[in-house]
């Protein structure tokens, strides 16, 4: 859903159009029972586009970094990753700014908020088996 948000973010009301997403993120439903403007670190398992492997995403809401863990660097390069997590990377701060998790100002529907780092670590385990 993440993904298919990114192509209208020309728009940031675009984002009000996933139904299911802003319901979530509004509390509207919730699997836990923590509200956003309480949440310091979310864990999110991103499927890549390109290969058929899951990555563990760490977005640090503080530091608004999105720490990568991939667990096949040899086999998917960093610059191949870097590329498949970019729809987070500018998705993820609007939805926090939209769920007013983070304060920011935006004005016109457009907004000025920045995207997230993005951080590969280091020394995580590898898989073996290619």
């Amino acid at each position: 859903m993440v993904r298919a948000i990114y192509p209208f973010l020309y728009d940031f009301n675009a984002i009000n159009n996933y139904k299911s997403l802003i319901a979530y993120a509004m509390e509207e439903y919730m699997h836990c029972n923590t509200g956003w403007w309480d949440v310091h670190h979310i864990l999110i398992p991103i499927m890549m586009y390109s290969h058929a492997h899951w990555l563990l995403g760490y977005f640090d809401v503080s530091k608004r970094v999105l720490n990568i863990y991939n667990s096949a660097r040899a086999s998917v390069r960093d610059r191949v990753v870097i590329q498949d997590v970019q729809d987070f990377v500018y998705v993820l701060p609007y939805l926090m700014v939209k769920v007013d998790a983070v304060n920011h100002v935006v004005s016109g529907g457009v907004g000025s908020v920045s995207p997230l780092a993005v951080n590969i670590v280091e020394g995580t385990p590898q898989q073996t088996n290619g």
